[in-house]
């Protein structure tokens, strides 16, 4: 959720530059055009929301903000749609196969054993069997 703060900045100093396909809203500073932010449209704020074209121009590394034309243009046959981050979701990866597959998790459980049942060397130390310590004496003067 936006701040008051944010809301107060973008309606008192920002100019709107764009939007991207998540309906995220871009600005910058109408006086220091090197400052520039986001107002994201979900109700949770969460970087990966942004597409790497966006992305490029919040941090400076692109000065030229992107439009549906340039980033259509700059595709690749082996690239994908941007989306943001699923873990934890429904569209998380799960793999179907392998050492991280989902199976039947059957939790460990300790064996219990009762002290006949065990040999002299695993059984508990009792207390006469242990060595006694006693402080030393002091002497008063």
């Amino acid at each position: 959720m936006t701040s008051v703060v944010t809301r107060l900045t973008t309606l008192l100093h920002g100019r709107f530059v764009g939007s991207d396909s998540f309906a995220n809203r871009y600005y910058e500073h109408k006086r220091k055009p090197s400052r520039r932010w986001v107002v994201y449209a979900a109700r949770y704020e969460d970087a990966s929301q942004v597409p790497c074209a966006w992305h490029a121009w919040l941090h400076h590394t692109s000065e030229q903000a992107p439009n549906a034309a340039s980033s259509i243009r700059h595709k690749h046959s082996w690239q994908k749609e941007h989306r943001a981050n699923q873990t934890g979701g429904e569209g998380a990866f799960s793999p179907k196969s392998g050492l991280l597959a989902e199976r039947a998790y059957e939790a460990w459980t300790p064996e219990t054993r009762s002290p006949a049942d065990m040999p002299p060397e695993d059984m508990p130390p009792t207390n006469s069997s242990s060595p006694s310590f006693s402080p030393p004496a002091t002497t008063r003067n």
